[in-house]
């Protein structure tokens, strides 16, 4: 199977940490301080222990995900290809986690809901311990090619945790959650924090990078920027309601399915790829299955594209050949269904298709043949 390429960037970048990932060492009874003293590092590392302890909201953004934290882990997160078009939104709650995909609200469960609410106390807290004073065992010491760092664990009936700090700085560099619960054995997220700067008198991260091992590829969208930042934004219990979503959901008109396009990318290499708002719920009630041929639509201008309700369940090479495309999802990125073509030959067709596929064009597809069960 081919791998999308901006997914094997991700891989690769995640397979660079990896590597020089560092050993084991044990700490030296010089070197142990109890859980409390890091807490009290991580937050003298940031800034002025009372200008973190002013804090009550913080509002943040990246490339696609706009923060919105109250300091007790109250958070929502917004997230668009092209802002402001919100195609999904998480809301989280002590006692509930919400996430609307593409008009589709449903509860958060599990690991990711514990994930969540754990990041909002975390983002919550300034990026430093504060709201974890009483959950944290120190865990000793790992070295890496750039630095050594503290470990700090933490963990529950559903989740196990660890955060990275630096040996010297103390500020945290790393956050990774790993699930306890079964039928989730593997499954793995990784936030890193780089490129700290001060701001607002603080020393806070300009970067940040995700990572999910174990559920389908890394899901890594890359180093994002962390931009406008503002510490103590009037935030009101308004901000926390329901999730809301601004791009209009799919529509199912017979044997047709309609929506239209979120993003769209034409390489030099002829390598084309579209973002629709086609989402789980849609493709579902569609009863497409893999391999399925469909004819797309997109502003006039049609093709067939091979269907797969996953990226990684794509088990026909000749989908990749010039000329050919292909409808898939990749879950552990976006929620929403792409079309691919590897190669769209001959130019004029190529042209002819960057020309309509833009922002909010229309784009419809229907099957036309099945592929045999």
């Amino acid at each position: 199977m081919r791998i999308n390429p901006s997914l094997k960037c991700a891989m690769f970048i995640t397979g660079i940490f990896c590597m020089v990932g560092g050993f084991e060492k044990p700490m030296t009874a010089s070197q142990t301080l109890a859980p409390g003293s890091y807490v009290k590092k991580s937050i003298e590392a940031v800034g002025e222990p009372a200008l973190i302890e002013a804090l009550r909201s913080l509002r943040f953004e990246t490339r696609i995900d706009s923060y919105r934290v109250l300091d007790d882990g109250t958070m929502r997160i917004d997230s668009a290809i092209t802002k402001p078009m919100t195609y999904e939104s998480v809301v989280v709650n002590k006692d509930r986690v919400s996430r609307n995909s593409l008009g589709d609200e449903r509860p958060v469960i599990r690991s990711e809901a514990e994930r969540l609410r754990i990041l909002g106390r975390f983002y919550g807290g300034l990026f430093t311990l504060r709201n974890f004073s009483s959950d944290l065992t120190a865990l000793g010491e790992k070295g890496f090619a750039s630095e050594s760092m503290h470990l700090l664990g933490f963990e529950n009936e559903v989740i196990r945790g660890t955060f990275y700090l630096g040996s010297k700085d103390f500020l945290i560099k790393r956050l990774v959650f790993t699930s306890r619960l079964p039928g989730e054995e593997g499954l793995e997220w990784s936030y890193e924090f780089s490129g700290h700067t001060l701001t607002q008198g603080l020393r806070l991260p300009g970067t940040l990078f995700f990572s999910q091992i174990g559920a389908g590829g890394t899901g890594a969208p890359g180093p994002q920027p962390i931009h406008s930042l503002t510490v103590n934004p009037e935030l009101t219990a308004n901000d926390f309601l329901a999730p809301l979503v601004s791009i209009p959901a799919s529509q199912i008109e017979g044997d047709r399915l309609s929506g239209q396009i979120l993003s769209s990318h034409f390489a030099d290499t002829h390598w084309v790829g579209l973002m629709s708002n086609w989402g789980e719920n849609e493709i579902t009630r569609m009863g497409w299955r893999n391999g399925d041929l469909l004819l797309v639509n997109c502003a006039g201008v049609q093709f067939t594209a091979t269907f797969f309700f996953l990226e990684s369940q794509v088990d026909k090479p000749s989908v990749y050949d010039p000329g050919n495309a292909l409808v898939y999802c990749n879950p552990t990125r976006f929620p929403m269904f792409v079309i691919q073509f590897n190669k769209l030959d001959p130019l004029a067709r190529f042209e002819e298709l960057k020309a309509v596929a833009v922002l909010s064009a229309p784009i419809t597809a229907q099957r036309i043949k099945a592929e045999a069960p």
